[in-house]
């Protein structure tokens, strides 16, 4: 009874015809995209989302855009001991892999594998070949060896135990339905049954004879809701009857599928069977295989032998191939039929490319192909060709089709038309005939229209024509030309015939009143088509027109502006600009195939935009033409190069799985080692479970890998990321899964990443990890406590060097406060004595000057001796000013030396000479020693007595019984040596003795005696002749003066050009005879000693009439009233001092001309050079001689006198006067502007002295008073004395006496006699005879050159 239902059965099977359905579609996975080895032997996807791959090269973890290997590493005890993995379970989130040679455990946490080296009881290991591994209900593992049975673990326990009773070579393991018994597989003892334990129950025999002892080898078990599947023997699945205890066999001897070796669920009624020759789908219920793959189709399986088959969590298909790697089959939410009539049709050399599509009444679908035409049964999903006439094999190019009642008519590339009556199967043929009117316009028909009307429409190649159904011939459509190919039409719902061209844009014609458009392309003008070459047209449900162009994308026409609108302006939308053909679904979606696959978007909205490529199962990316259709049924059919898809567009769903987001990897420049890169990220576990990674300063640049774990599509998975504390912003929305930074400076940085699936489906957790560069050890945590410490050390440092600065800086400032108190002491002392000398030369004056008066009358007895004694006194007091002078001078450098060739020897004597008698007076002995030979020097002979006088004045003062005065003779010099044996000087003091005003103290001599200059004074001196004095301890005690000077011929320095004549010279004055003796001239004396004043005035008085003035300003006064021939002034007086008065006399032209003599006390450089830039004539020391004044006074006018007689030519010349006579500028251009006005108007007889003085802006009463100073003469006379030197200058010249007279502006020839008689001695024609007389006897007078 068994055995005839089981024939039954069989039979069953072998009647079914296999339908023609679409074959399952895959992605490649292999080892050309990095996986290890394409002999896969097991697959799982662990809690993580990775998929894990065993192959007989490596452990594979997969994350969909890249894969990490683990193998057998040589000395790395952590690494896969054996790489032919072929069993995989997640234990604890830890991966168990089983190999050929025994059982590994991957420990997640730390990124490292150790061998399973539990054993039974018996002390047995895992050591065989490993098949399969289970974990159980109950929590135990089950461990399918070959060689030594099954072993089951639990992991609680740590107990292992091994079951090889009833077999030794296990291949599958599989947990029933219910979860209490377990199906184990065997190689001859059938199906094995144990309980969740491990205990047996029971055996089943599997074998296609129910009488035979053998049983099948059994390689894979499978319960599916209670149903036991098993795949046995060859070419044979069956089925655990639970009822009667028995196998039921299904087996499809005409497929051929071989051996089963992997079983799983598919549908509610389907099973996937993984054979040694495909896959198949077994329909439960009809018990019936349908092969899901086509070895002929390379989309299809890439090897048919597989090993094992999985569902990954997004319900995707993972097959494993022996020699193929990985296979991929999404989850069918998007379903794209795929058919291709070389694949389906069965006939040899079928063609791949798909063009038009034309539905008939009964929902069937007529296609064209390159090789022909083509039915698909829509039930049955057959496809078979259909002959169409012709020769026999001849293959025809379809372009178009277009279904008329029972007539089918085909256009063809090169073919002409074809018409079948789909009722007889007659062909009935139209081609283009040459010579023949009423033809097709060409054999290339690229499309066949019916109208609305019932014309029929062929476009062709060379242009449009009409089909005539009562002539049965065509008639061409001569609006749009022969040379436009036509290559699609449409009639919209507003009675426009729309025909497209592949080069001349579309044409519309009117239906209603036959009126033709056409509209082409326009550069610069977005209104127009967007390209004359135009595939497609196509009218959307509200009846407006598309175009799908050729490189102008899509546009539409607005019929109300009769203007195109671009659909993407931007390109930022469509993917493709070639678009070969649209469709609309019921959603109001467009369907567009493209160069790009096939895209979804919302015409209105530009919303719900999709991409389809060929890895969503289209037939490839490339469309056709024109190729598309939507069937009664609301499918979409799409035709390429490599067949054709169809699908329902309202079936698809989006994914909907949220995949997990993982940083999978960092990569590092120039580091391809993995264990390196670890290290250097300091790394004990997968990066993906890391939150933290560190890297050095010096890997500062890398890039983070990240996955979104969706396999549906990996390359559009999404991403969006950012490094905080780089990136300002998220980089959003990218297809990129790597960003890469460079040259990052040390710190903390947090890296965020989101994904999405390939639909867009956004994990809204963001994935986290912390990047931390370490900066180099100098910026380290340690290097910055060794810099505080450091830092802290230098502030200390420097606090005390501040602290060390600040007292020396304070010391230096006390110091330097202290040298300025004692410079502004120096200073003032200097300056109390200057002033006091300048206030002591003036009373000396008044002592001097009756002096003066008194020695010059005859004395005798005592008022002689005792005019002699003040006499000698004044001297004495003059000279110390003198000195106290010099030293001022000396410390300004003011002080010039008169050096001059000297007898050393004679000076050191005369100093010699006069202290014989006070050392005689004083008990001291005196000694002189100097040295036989002769001893000249240039020196300043009276500098250098005073510095000897000094030292011996201060030896005499000291000295107890004896002194010694050397000159000796010195490499390069000489010195001068002054030795006492007085009380000597400490050494402390000897340094100091030399600063001025510096006396010892407890010293009664000096504080009584002395002012503390004198060997300031005298070392200046001697550094002034470039010498030195110093001061030494003298061998029997006391002190020794050392004065060391240089042999040395250097040149003296240029005296001063102020003219000074000295008091001692004044007597020279008394034996010059003044020739204006006989006139007293003016002298305003100008002081505001009223003593002086007087005293000065009656010495004066004698030679000079004196005016007296007591300050500048009361001058002033005096000079506007009177006629003034000279100043003697004071300086320093009050209201209006002598520099003042000076300046204004020499700036005003009425007192210009008259002489100033400075008297005043300050007798410095610089005093003198100021007197002298206010324009004083003589500078003169106090206290002065009368006769020294006196002189200086009749120098002067002397001076005026030479002036005058140059004033008196007309040809003077006032620059030279200037030069010679001293006279002041502005005198010198008062003189020439008077020259220049007397010589410009010396003819004319009205010019007069008024005239002359209004030209000169001067008053008569000033000019004559000007004119008298200068040239001693009346301006009038001045004027006739100018003209009459003229007139004898013109008589020299030639002249006629009487043209003379008028030139020279007299009107009377006999008053112009006179007047030159006056002149000369002679009148004129005298004067004209006396110049012939000369000339003549120079004339005769032989060699009179030589003479001359």
């Amino acid at each position: 009874m068994k055995l005839t239902k089981i024939l039954i059965l069989l039979l069953a099977f072998w009647l079914e015809p296999l339908s023609a359905s679409p074959y399952f579609s895959f992605k490649k996975y292999q080892v050309e995209d990095g996986l290890s080895h394409n002999t896969v032997w097991c697959a799982i996807q662990d809690s993580y989302g990775f998929i894990w791959l065993g192959t007989s090269d490596g452990l594979n973890r997969y994350d969909g855009r890249g894969n990490k290997v683990y193998r057998n590493v040589l000395n790395d005890k952590f690494s896969l001991e054996n790489n032919f993995v072929e069993a995989l379970i997640e234990e604890d989130q830890n991966i168990w892999v089983g190999t050929n040679s025994g059982l590994y455990i991957y420990d997640r946490a730390t990124d490292r594998f150790s061998y399973f080296d539990k054993t039974t009881q018996y002390g047995v290991y895992v050591s065989s070949e490993i098949k399969k591994i289970v974990k159980t209900e109950n929590g135990l593992l089950w461990i399918a060896t070959l060689g030594q049975g099954l072993f089951i673990y639990d992991p609680k326990t740590e107990v292992l135990t091994q079951n090889s009773i009833q077999t030794s070579f296990v291949w599958d393991v599989c947990q029933s339905y219910d979860k209490k018994k377990m199906y184990v597989s065997s190689l001859q003892e059938g199906l094995l049954c144990f309980d969740e334990n491990g205990k047996f129950l029971q055996s089943y025999k599997v074998s296609s004879d129910v009488n035979s002892s053998d049983s099948y080898k059994i390689n894979c078990v499978l319960d599916v809701e209670g149903e036991v599947w098993l795949g046995a023997g060859n070419n044979l699945l069956g089925r655990l009857n639970r009822q009667t205890g028995t196998v039921e066999n299904y087996m499809a001897p005409s497929l051929n599928f071989g051996a089963v070796r992997s079983l799983l669920k598919y549908t509610e009624n389907e099973l996937l069977v993984g054979t040694d020759n495909g896959l198949y789908l077994f329909n439960r219920e009809s018990k019936t295989f349908l092969r899901a793959d086509n070895p002929a189709d390379p989309r299809s399986l890439s090897d048919q032998t597989i090993n094992g088959m999985m569902w990954d969590a997004e319900g995707a298909l993972w097959v494993l191939t022996n020699l193929g790697g990985i296979n991929y089959m999404s989850k069918q939410t998007k379903r794209f039929d795929y058919y291709s009539p070389a694949y389906l049709s069965g006939v040899p050399g079928a063609g791949e490319v798909v063009a038009p599509f034309c539905e008939n009444k009964d929902g069937n679908i007529w296609i064209g192909t390159q090789s022909g035409l083509y039915f698909f049964n829509v039930a049955t999903r057959e496809l078979s060709p259909y002959a169409i006439g012709g020769a026999k094999n001849q293959k025809y190019d379809i372009r178009s089709l277009m279904l008329d009642g029972d007539y089918l008519w085909i256009g063809t590339y090169a073919g002409g038309i074809r018409v079948i009556n789909l009722r007889t199967g007659a062909v009935k043929a139209y081609t283009h005939s040459r010579g023949i009117p009423n033809t097709i316009c060409s054999n290339d028909v690229l499309c066949i229209y019916k109208g609305r009307k019932g014309e029929i429409y062929v476009g062709t190649s060379w242009g449009l024509c009409c089909y005539d159904p009562v002539r049965d011939n065509f008639m061409t459509i001569t609006s749009i030309g022969s040379m436009v190919s036509v290559v699609d039409i449409y009639e919209d719902m507003y009675n426009h015939l729309w025909i497209a061209t592949s080069n001349s844009g579309v044409f519309s014609y009117n239906t209603m009143n036959a009126h033709w458009k056409h509209y082409q392309h326009e550069r610069e003008d977005s209104t127009t088509i967007t390209s004359n070459s135009v595939i497609t047209l196509f009218e959307d449900a509200k009846g407006t027109m598309w175009f799908g162009t050729n490189g102008g994308g899509l546009c539409s026409f607005d019929a109300k502006e009769k203007r195109f609108i671009e659909f993407d302006p931007h390109n930022t939308l469509l993917p493709n600009k070639v678009i070969y053909a649209i469709e609309q679904d019921q959603g109001g979606d467009f369907w567009v195939s493209s160069n790009a696959g096939i895209f979804k978007i919302n015409p209105v909205t530009k919303d719900h935009f999709r991409q389809f490529t060929i890895n969503d199962g289209l037939q490839g990316n490339q469309f056709i033409a024109r190729s598309s259709l939507k069937s009664s049924e609301g499918k979409l059919y799409f035709g390429g190069i490599n067949g054709f898809n169809v699908f329902q567009p309202e079936q698809f769903v989006d994914n909907k799985y949220i995949p997990p987001v993982y940083v999978t990897d960092i990569r590092l420049p120039y580091q391809t080692d993995e264990q390196e890169v670890k290290k250097l990220l300091q790394l004990d576990k997968p990066l993906y479970m890391a939150d933290k990674v560190t890297l050095s300063y010096e890997n500062n640049s890398f890039s983070i890998r990240f996955v979104a774990l969706s396999f549906e599509d990996p390359g559009k998975n999404r991403y969006s990321y950012i490094l905080r504390g780089v990136d300002k912003e998220w980089i959003l929305n990218t297809d990129n899964n790597m960003a890469s930074y460079t040259n990052l400076p040390p710190g903390e940085y947090l890296f965020e990443v989101r994904g999405s699936n390939n639909d867009r489906q956004w994990n809204e957790n963001t994935t986290t990890l912390k990047v931390v560069i370490t900066p180099p050890w100098w910026r380290s945590t340690f290097a910055y406590f060794v810099y505080v410490l450091m830092l802290l050390g230098w502030i200390g440092w420097m606090a005390w060097r501040w602290n060390l600065r600040v007292k020396r800086k304070y010391k230096r400032r006390m110091e330097k406060y202290q040298t300025a108190k004692e410079q502004e002491v120096y200073k003032s002392k200097i300056s109390f004595f200057i002033n006091l000398v300048h206030e002591i030369r003036t009373p000396l004056s008044l002592i001097r000057l009756p002096l003066e008066k008194l020695l010059e009358k005859e004395h005798e007895g005592k008022d002689l001796k005792y005019l002699s004694v003040i006499d000698k006194n004044v001297n004495y007091l003059l000279g110390i000013t003198n000195e106290l002078l010099d030293f001022q001078k000396m410390e300004s450098g003011t002080l010039h030396l008169n050096l001059k060739k000297s007898d050393i020897k004679e000076l050191v004597s005369d100093v010699y000479n006069q202290f014989t008698s006070p050392a005689e007076l004083k008990g001291i002995d005196l000694q002189l020693t100097v040295p036989e030979q002769e001893l000249v020097s240039t020196v300043d002979r009276d500098k250098l007595s005073k510095i000897l006088v000094n030292l011996m004045g201060n030896a005499i003062k000291y000295a107890h019984a004896r002194i010694d005065l050397k000159l000796l003779v010195t490499d390069g010099g000489y010195e001068i040596q002054v030795n006492d044996d007085g009380p000597g000087i400490p050494n402390e003091q000897k340094q100091k003795i030399f600063e001025a005003f510096y006396q010892l103290p407890d010293d009664k001599v000096a504080t009584a005696v002395g002012t503390g200059i004198g060997l300031a004074f005298a070392k200046s001196l001697a550094e002034a002749h470039q010498g030195d004095l110093r001061l030494e301890d003298n061998v029997g005690g006391g002190s020794s003066f050392i004065l060391s000077l240089p042999f040395k011929e250097w040149e003296t320095e240029k005296t001063s050009d102020i003219v000074e004549i000295s008091p001692e010279h004044a007597d020279a004055s008394e034996t010059i005879s003044s020739e204006y003796a006989g006139k007293k001239f003016t002298v305003l004396l100008v002081e505001d000693n009223v003593d002086l004043l007087n005293l000065t005035r009656e010495s004066l008085a004698e030679w000079f009439r004196v005016l007296r003035a007591s300050n500048g300003r009361e001058a002033l006064e005096v000079l506007a009233k009177e006629n003034v021939d000279v100043i003697v002034s004071d300086v320093m007086m009050p209201e209006m001092d002598g520099l003042e008065l000076c300046s204004k006399v020499k700036s005003e032209i009425s007192y210009s001309h008259i002489p100033v003599i400075l008297l005043t006390a300050k007798t410095t450089l610089e005093s003198k050079v100021e007197g002298l830039e206010c324009g004083a004539d003589v500078y003169v020391e106090k206290p002065f001689s009368v006769k020294q004044l006196h002189m200086q006074i009749e120098n002067l006018l002397k001076l005026r006198q030479s002036f005058h007689k140059l004033m008196a030519s007309l040809s003077g010349n006032a620059n030279q006067a200037s030069a010679e006579l001293a006279m002041t500028q502005r005198d010198c251009e008062f003189v020439a502007k008077i020259q220049e006005v007397i010589a410009d108007q010396l003819a004319d007889e009205n010019f007069s002295i008024d005239t002359l003085a209004e030209q000169m802006n001067m008053s008569r009463s000033n000019f004559y008073r000007k004119i008298k100073a200068l040239s001693g003469m009346s301006p009038n006379d001045y004027l006739k004395a100018l003209r009459m030197n003229k007139a004898a200058e013109l008589i020299q010249g030639g002249t006629r006496i009487s043209e003379v007279a008028a030139q020279v502006g007299f009107t009377s020839s006999s008053y112009f006699a006179k007047c030159f008689k006056a002149q000369y001695g002679v009148l004129p024609k005298e004067y004209v005879n006396q110049l012939s007389a000369s000339d003549t006897a120079v004339e005769s007078t032989p060699d009179a050159d030589s003479t001359i």
